[in-house]
């Protein structure tokens, strides 16, 4: 089975927020579906109606600091220093790997290289 990650700066409640979580429950029986979620900001009720067969990655586990994540501008989550072997094998894990935005485009094209 062909897998797909998104990488998402927030999980609050938004458009793309809604949308990624509505594109997962289409594509859970055709892909192994994963969610890097880069913030701690997160509305827990949209992350429980994200269907159960989607993996969601918690950011902090692929960084040094991630106390620091705590109080900043999720912008700046994208420049936190990564455990790149980590995380490296998570993106490896994945046939496809999509940023919803300019932000998580730079990071990924930052873990890949």
């Amino acid at each position: 089975m062909k897998s797909l990650l998104f990488v998402v700066p927030t999980f609050e409640i938004g458009g793309i927020e809604i949308f990624v979580r509505n594109l997962t429950k289409e594509l859970v029986d055709t892909y192994d579906v994963g969610l890097l979620v880069l913030s701690k900001q997160v509305d827990h009720e949209l992350i429980k109606s994200v269907s159960k067969k989607v993996t969601i990655y918690d950011f902090t586990e692929y960084i040094y600091c991630p106390n620091l994540l705590k109080n900043i501008n999720v912008f700046f989550n994208t420049l936190m220093p990564l455990n790149l072997k980590k995380i490296k094998n998570l993106f490896e894990r994945f046939n496809f790997i999509h940023s919803v935005d300019s932000t998580t485009n730079e990071l990924c094209l930052r873990i890949i290289k």
